[in-house]
């Protein structure tokens, strides 16, 4: 994920912004914090201390990207070459992936934009199901 840290400098009194790419399971709080507190370690004679003034999250791609799982235990063998069945295991979607570590192709019932995004996904779900009832 991107953060967006609103850092002071003390000295000056200067605010400034500064982005980050983070790990999707790291804290934003406490990952800007360690880097602030890294940086005012390890200062230079002409730089000043550092203070963390806030935390914004500008892009959370762990809530909007799909979180694929494996469903079969055995590799699936046929005609259409060899591939794992897969999951997401936040909105559901299925799909395949066809060889190690390469993308998921997304099945046919699910290839239109809406579903390129869990929270789509979601949406569009209950969208239908609505109209169904």
């Amino acid at each position: 994920m991107r953060i967006e840290m609103t850092v002071k400098v003390l000295r000056t009194g200067e605010e400034h912004l500064e982005e980050n790419h983070i790990d999707d399971s790291a804290d934003p709080e406490v990952y800007a914090q360690s880097l602030i507190d890294g940086f005012n370690r390890t200062l230079r004679s002409h730089e000043s201390v550092r203070e963390l003034l806030g935390v914004r999250i500008i892009d959370g791609s762990n809530a909007h990207t799909h979180d694929w799982a494996k469903q079969n235990l055995i590799t699936v063998i046929n005609n259409r070459g060899n591939y794992d069945v897969m999951k997401c295991s936040r909105c559901g979607i299925t799909g395949k992936r066809f060889g190690i570590g390469h993308g998921v192709t997304v099945d046919h019932a699910y290839k239109t934009k809406v579903y390129g995004t869990c929270e789509g996904a979601l949406a569009q779900r209950e969208k239908l199901r609505k109209k169904k009832s």
